[in-house]
């Protein structure tokens, strides 16, 4: 079992008792779908040994799979869940990526709610920058252990995060976790696995924590998502008009931002062809003829870039790299 933590949080689960709501806020290709379906073949292989326990995970997805916000709502009880809707009331809000709108990761908080969040500040330093109040606080540096451990192109943070995730949940074993990982990845090969048990491992010692509830963190309201009558939603999948992607911009989506080395990039054009958003009207990829009659790649068209990195993927001289869209915007 678990090393009890120092702040007191879920240490068991109470029969007759509402589940524990839990939801997670990330952006498409983190890997949080991932994390939540590692916690799924968790749920399945506890109560194979016995245990009184039921968990569900239900994913709510954008409309691209890039870099859009998404959410997961993960339920878990001592009984079994027999009724199933949105959760309107959170017990834990896991915020994967900090630069998702704090209207949306804040709704459904209440007194008593606690925050996992994938950030390089301190606990007492987002709770104050979030203006969360008086709640209890765990943070992780998430996207660099990940990308020490994986040392991929795109290190998703999501194994590191749910090492996190267990301090607050101290009677899931953290062996069993580990095994759920090892069955959700083991096609990936023993690398791979590895690195991410490393990660893992490492979420759940470097965590830090804070307890804000004595303290004098000011707590903002947040403004309550507006309900919807049926005749104010556009039917799903509809174009109101041709080229409404230029008025579309996608690069607040992004959790990587590519960089150019203009000095290495030798316009093979892979890039463009790769893109999976490239429009000669809202260009991801910025280019011009040069002097010499050829067109020329001059950098990178930030408005509408997500940073899924297949360009990164495709240049052939490692023209583009990767760097987290936290470090940029600071």
């Amino acid at each position: 079992m678990n090393q009890k933590a120092d702040i007191s949080y879920f240490d068991k689960l109470e029969p007759d008792s509402p589940p524990v709501t839990i939801v997670w806020h990330a952006r498409g290709n983190q890997g949080a779908v991932a994390a939540t379906e590692i916690l799924i073949i968790l749920f399945a292989l506890l109560i194979e040994m016995g245990f009184e326990f039921d968990g569900t995970s239900a994913p709510i997805f954008g409309a691209a799979k890039e870099g859009e916000p998404i959410r997961i709502y993960v339920r878990l009880s001592h009984d079994k869940i027999e009724v199933f809707y949105t959760p309107t009331s959170l017990d834990v809000i896991v915020i994967v990526d900090p630069t998702i709108s704090r209207n949306v990761t804040l709704q459904g908080a209440h007194k008593d709610t606690v925050f996992l969040i994938n950030t390089n500040k301190k606990p007492e330093e987002i709770a104050r920058e979030l203006k969360l109040g008086s709640k209890r606080i765990i943070t992780i540096d998430a996207t660099r252990i990940a990308k020490e451990e994986l040392k991929s192109k795109r290190s998703h943070p999501n194994t590191t995060i749910l090492g996190a995730f267990a301090r607050i949940f101290p009677f899931l074993p953290l062996e069993l976790i580990k095994k759920s990982i090892e069955t959700k990845l083991e096609e990936k090969g023993h690398k791979v696995l590895d690195a991410n048990l490393k990660a893992f491992e490492r979420g759940f010692a470097e965590a830090e924590e804070f307890d804000g509830r004595t303290s004098d963190i000011p707590l903002e309201e947040v403004v309550p998502a507006k309900k919807l009558a049926w005749y104010d939603i556009l039917p799903g999948a509809s174009i109101p008009a041709t080229g409404n992607f230029v008025v579309n911009k996608t690069g607040s989506w992004r959790t990587e931002r590519p960089i150019l080395d203009l000095e290495k990039c030798i316009s093979c054009m892979n890039c463009i062809q790769a893109c999976n958003d490239y429009s000669p009207d809202a260009p991801t990829i910025l280019t011009q003829y040069g002097k010499d009659g050829l067109l020329k790649v001059t950098g990178i068209g930030y408005d509408h870039c997500k940073g899924c990195a297949a360009c990164v993927t495709v240049c052939p001289n490692q023209a583009i790299h990767m760097v987290p869209e936290t470090e940029e915007r600071q």
